[in-house]
């Protein structure tokens, strides 16, 4: 099974929350705020892999998830980042973001007739070039950040920020057309057609009648 198109969905984690907290320690009665920063959110990522020929990797799990961070802790220590996640795709991969916000609505779009609008993003030819598709969320500080002269004991920490997410389609473009400059292929970055979901090339049958 040859799969040259394809939609995923693709999500970043979400930057852990920063912690409100005060040191306790015996004999330090008026400990200051320790309260430390979230982690970052792990995020999307696709590198161009020489050793894959074709986007079949994403036809059973069509999802790309990438993991939170974690929340500050006491002592002003920083939670840990969440893991990004990376799509290995082949050399000549064209990546479009659809206007879609779930895969489900894309279904229904699809179904419905309506086409699914879709803005081309990136143009991935070069063996071992990296992009990022969804950028992680960023961890919020914790409350000793928010010390000061007249604010002993701040009560404020900040919440992590959400990572990106949507629907994409990727598309492989003809072995002739791999090798050239980005954009000479295609010349139009927004355009609205029905999306199909998979192209399937079957090997030819012998020929046994000779």
């Amino acid at each position: 099974m040859f799969v040259d198109n394809i939609r995923i969905f693709a999500r970043a984690g979400k930057g852990g929350n920063g912690l409100v907290s005060f040191r306790r320690a015996k004999f330090v009665p008026k400990g200051g705020p320790d309260g430390g920063d979230g982690g970052d959110g792990g995020s999307v990522i696709l590198e161009v892999d020489p050793h894959t020929n074709d986007l079949r990797s994403f036809f059973y799990d069509p999802k790309l998830i990438a993991t939170d961070g974690v929340g500050g802790q006491s002592a002003k220590k920083h939670g840990k980042n969440g893991k990004s996640v990376i799509g290995k795709v082949p050399p000549g991969t064209i990546i479009y973001r659809s206007n879609a916000s779930s895969m489900a609505e894309a279904t229904w779009l699809e179904r419905e007739g309506e086409g699914i609008e879709l803005e081309k993003i990136a143009d991935l030819t070069e063996i071992g070039t990296r992009f990022t598709l969804c950028q992680g969320g960023l961890g919020g500080k914790g409350n000793w950040h928010f010390r000061s002269a007249t604010n002993q004991a701040p009560t404020e920490a900040e919440m992590g920020t959400e990572g990106e997410e949507g629907v994409f389609f990727m598309e492989l473009r003809r072995i002739a057309d791999a090798g050239l400059p980005s954009g000479f292929a295609m010349t139009s970055s927004l355009c609205c057609i029905s999306v199909p979901v998979l192209t399937q090339t079957a090997a030819p049958a012998d020929d046994r009648s000779a």
